[in-house]
């Protein structure tokens, strides 16, 4: 269902889990990966894209969207690397270690990475 101050999503991209804006904390639309630019820019709106097995296209259209580093698309294309933060310009990348068990007990948990700045 669209909002009032939603446009219609583009059609499904591969790569891509989901890509939505949200303004005070709520979400108002579900966008497309060519509209995220314009949706960070408006006042009071954070855009978040969740990427799954990413295409270099795909980040490279996702680096022209939102003026990212080269070396945070780098980091993006990397999936499993070690733990570390990065300040990339005004783009902070975060790649945690995934959670462990301390009781002997095995957990499987993929490798969680984030960039963001500004309203993205």
């Amino acid at each position: 269902m669209l909002s009032r101050n939603s446009v219609p999503p583009e059609p499904k991209t591969p790569g891509v889990v989901m890509a939505a804006a949200y303004a005070d904390g709520k979400h108002v639309a579900d966008v497309g990966i060519g509209q995220a630019g314009d949706w960070a820019d408006k006042d009071g709106h954070l855009v978040w894209i969740g990427l799954y097995e990413p295409s270099a296209e795909l980040l490279s259209e996702i680096q022209d969207q939102f003026g990212l580093h080269p070396l945070a698309i780098e980091d993006a294309r990397n999936a499993h690397q070690r733990p570390k933060l990065e300040r990339y310009g005004d783009c902070l990348f975060v790649s945690p270690a995934p959670p462990s068990s301390s009781r002997g007990g095995s957990r499987s948990a993929r490798r969680r990475s984030s960039s963001g700045g500004g309203s993205w």
